[in-house]
This record gives C-alpha cells, sequence and structure tokens, in this order.
C-alpha cells in the first residue's frame, strides 16, 4: 500500500539545527535515511556529517534563498521524500516551505505509526495544512495551492492555526488537539471504502464549509485565511 504524506508551512525551517531535529523524527518514527541529495538522482549514501551542506540554501545574497533536500531508505520499509524550504519571497508570493514523504507499506500496518509520523511532521513543521493518504485516494487535480482553496478531504487531515481562528471555518466534534492545530481522521483506516464515498465526503466538507476547498463552484466567494507568511518574505520599501 502507498501512502502519501503532504505538509504546507509558513514557518521560516532553514536552521540547521531544524534539520538535524528532522533527521532526529525520522529516526524515532522507524525511518532510518539511507541516501539523500540536493536534486534527483538520490545516488549518494547519507550520514549527518554531510547536513550542514544539504540544508544550506542557494541563492543570491539578500535575495530569495531556497533549499530542497531530497532523501529516501528502505531498512524497515521503502520510503523517499523532498523537504522544500524558501526565505526572502516576495510578499506576494504564493510559494510556501512543503514536506512530502511517500511510503510503501504491508497492507496490515500499524495504523496507530502513521498517525504518529504524522503528527509528528505537522509538529515539526509548524503546518498550517497537511494530509495523510492512501495514493489511490487522492483527488483530482492534486496540485492546489492553499491560497487558492483546500485540495480536498483525505485520510487523516491537519489544519493549523489560520484555519482555527476563522470563525466560518468549522472543525468537527470529533477532532484531535495536536500541538498548534488540529487532527480530523474520516475513516480507522486509509484504504476504506468511505474514503471514495463522494457523498460521505461531501457531508464532511459541507460541515466544515464546502466554501474552504478549490472545488466551491462560485469561485468568487471560496474562502481563504489569511495566512502569516513574514518569517518567510521579505520586507519591501518604497
Amino acid at each position: 500500500m502507498k501512502i502519501s504524506y503532504s505538509f504546507d508551512s509558513t514557518k521560516d525551517l532553514s536552521n540547521l539545527k531544524k534539520g538535524e531535529s528532522l533527521l532526529e523524527l525520522f529516526f524515532s518514527n522507524g525511518l532510518t535515511i539511507e541516501k539523500a541529495g540536493i536534486q534527483e538522482p538520490i545516488r549518494e549514501s547519507f550520514n549527518i556529517d554531510r547536513m550542514p551542506e544539504m540544508w544550506k540554501g542557494s541563492g543570491i545574497e539578500g535575495d530569495c534563498s531556497s533549499c530542497y533536500f531530497l532523501f529516501k531508505g528502505q531498512k524497515d520499509i521503502k520510503f523517499s521524500g523532498i523537504i522544500v524550504w524558501q526565505l526572502n519571497l516576495h510578499p506576494n508570493s504564493k510559494a510556501l516551505n512543503h514536506v512530502s514523504l511517500w511510503l510503501n507499506i504491508p497492507k496490515k500496518y500499524d495504523t496507530n505509526k502513521l498517525l504518529q509520523l504524522g503528527d509528528d511532521i505537522f509538529t515539526w513543521s509548524r503546518a498550517e495544512y497537511g494530509y495523510i493518504t492512501e495514493d489511490s485516494k487522492l483527488p483530482t487535480p492534486l496540485a492546489v495551492n492553499i491560497h487558492d482553496g483546500l485540495t480536498g478531504l483525505m485520510w487523516v487531515n491537519y489544519f493549523g492555526p489560520s484555519y482555527i481562528a476563522e470563525p466560518d471555518f468549522h472543525i468537527p466534534d470529533d477532532h484531535v488537539t495536536i500541538n498548534h492545530g488540529v487532527r480530523i481522521k474520516l475513516s480507522e483506516t486509509p484504504d476504506d471504502d468511505l474514503l471514495k464515498n463522494s457523498k460521505f465526503i461531501e457531508s464532511v466538507k459541507n460541515k466544515i464549509g464546502a466554501e474552504w476547498f478549490w472545488d466551491y463552484p462560485i469561485k468568487h466567494k471560496r474562502k481563504k485565511p489569511q495566512f502569516d507568511k513574514s518569517e518567510i518574505t521579505r520586507k519591501l520599501f518604497s
């Protein structure tokens, strides 16, 4: 079974200690990074001594800088991922810092481990939005920026403070509080057929507020939070 994790963050993730704590997070969740790099293909063996060079942003002094940390491993389960962090973005940029992770797991894999990993990444990245899904349940199109609305509802959904602060964003009663936000789980397992039931998905969307999602039919009435991106944008002087 293929599982995808995705998290969008407006926070500064550029500090090397942040990168090192990410390695600890993965290790504590049973994921040992074996190869890593700053671009595809990922061929070089990884050890922690290489982290300072790999977590260093590239860019022009005073202008936008970015870091792409790609990794993979297969000691216990096969996995791969990418972390993208950026700094000094233009204030009008829709770019976000992002975590993507893909796992190949046995069908009977402990779902509590999947949830713990998701909770830890959500907390580490201080994400505004995130999800865990079995790949066949991904909506189409997938490439939706949260500035334009939420992608959809997945097996597990995470929402940060910008959503929680909105009075018209309604959090279901069965949510779980996770650090700076909430987790909403739609079914017991990521491969539950309930997740392909459009009527069920729409009913949960309506509870939250259908106008928060990208596919709300009246585009000018879609709702988006006011994201605080001050940690990753630059100040413009007139």
